[in-house]
């Protein structure tokens, strides 16, 4: 069974084959990595959406928020990621971004790349993430309580909201930019699913 598979002409994002999700090639412009971080898996899950709903913002606030909050002394957690962001629709139905919440400004100047990130995806194999892979058209609740007020007070002491620091820097290092990623400099990239089994974690590099 093949790790990765490239759709063919008329497969969809929102139906990869059975035991695969989708990703798309801009995930991985943004500091995504394989196999998906748990708990971005876990924040999927709390919305009630497939993963493949996510745009490249949704990707891009994850990675700052994850690698900032994992310099301080707060767990990085579910509660703590829903007490910072909320979840918006990008339509009716449609796509999935990550918004500051108004009284925290975390991260607030990221913004979501634009071009035709849509049409460029895979589909990968869940090996056992266990990765939701059904579209919604509503987004669970998320209700924000006691908890969550004290964890946004503590962010807060900690000089968190309203930082001076380019969410760039927070990206790791390997992250690039997918445009023309079917042109055959990428091609390089196919092979890589051999390694997967192999290794823990896998970043994506365009090799020219």
């Amino acid at each position: 069974m093949s790790n990765i598979i490239i759709p063919k002409k008329g497969d969809m994002c929102h139906e990869p084959l059975s035991g695969y999700f989708t990703t798309y090639l801009d995930y991985f412009r943004n500091g995504f990595s394989l196999p998906p971080n748990a708990l971005l898996i876990e924040i999927v899950r709390s919305l009630g959406v497939s993963f493949s709903q996510l745009t490249p913002n949704a990707i891009i606030v994850f990675t700052c928020f994850h690698r900032r909050v994992s310099q301080t002394r707060i767990p990085v957690t579910l509660d703590l990621f829903h007490a910072l962001f909320s979840a918006r629709y990008t339509g009716p139905g449609s796509y999935i971004y990550f918004q500051p919440r108004l009284d925290c400004k975390f991260l607030s100047r990221i913004r979501s790349p634009r071009g035709s990130w849509k049409s460029n995806f895979l589909y990968v194999r869940d090996r056992g993430c266990g990765v939701p892979t059904t579209w919604s058209s509503g987004l669970s609740k998320i209700k924000i309580w006691g908890t969550h007020h004290v964890l946004q007070l503590e962010c807060g002491s900690l000089g968190l909201f309203d930082e001076t620091i380019d969410p760039r820097l927070l990206l790791p290092p390997g992250s690039f930019h997918a445009k023309n990623c079917l042109s055959s400099r990428y091609f390089s990239f196919f092979a890589m699913y051999m390694l997967f089994a192999d290794i823990l974690r896998c970043h994506i590099y365009l090799i020219y």
